[in-house]
């Protein structure tokens, strides 16, 4: 009697599960992200996230609030992801995927209810508005997530 070797999708699993280690989401700015004036959008998150030396512009870290926040619900995406990837429903990047879109509707999320600290009353008198990060929109506008492995 011959022994037949009959992949019953371990093979398919091994190979999804060798592809998570690496894989890696990246949420914020990127190069093709600018106002109009040819500005990178992440130079002004980076001066709204640390504040300027100058004092001008105050420490609001969105990106840092966003990720402690919510770190627990991330590391649930990322549990679930590999549970299914192991069952075989799924793959590794639509785990990412799914884990990209939720920190970046967080982040849009933070710099739309962030409050603290407030404009100066010259800003909001310019702005029109009293929401610290938000002037034209372009920068919640922007959050973006990438895959990468």
């Amino acid at each position: 009697m011959a022994v037949v070797d009959k992949d019953l999708g371990f093979d398919r699993i091994r190979i999804q599960m060798g592809k998570i280690d690496g894989a890696f989401v990246d949420v914020g700015y990127f190069e093709e992200s600018v106002y109009s004036d040819g500005t990178q959008i992440a130079e002004v998150a980076a001066a709204n996230t640390f504040g300027t030396d100058d004092g001008r512009i105050p420490e609001r870290p969105f990106m840092q609030n966003t990720l402690d926040n919510n770190e627990r619900k991330y590391l649930k995406i990322v549990r679930d992801s590999r549970d299914e990837v192991f069952l075989g429903r799924s793959d590794v990047r639509k785990g990412m995927v799914k884990l990209g879109e939720e920190i970046r509707d967080d982040m849009v999320k933070e710099i739309t209810d962030l409050r603290e600290p407030p404009n100066a009353d010259i800003t909001e008198e310019r702005k029109g508005s009293t929401n610290p990060l938000i002037d034209t929109g372009q920068m919640r506008d922007n959050v973006k997530f990438k895959v990468r492995k």
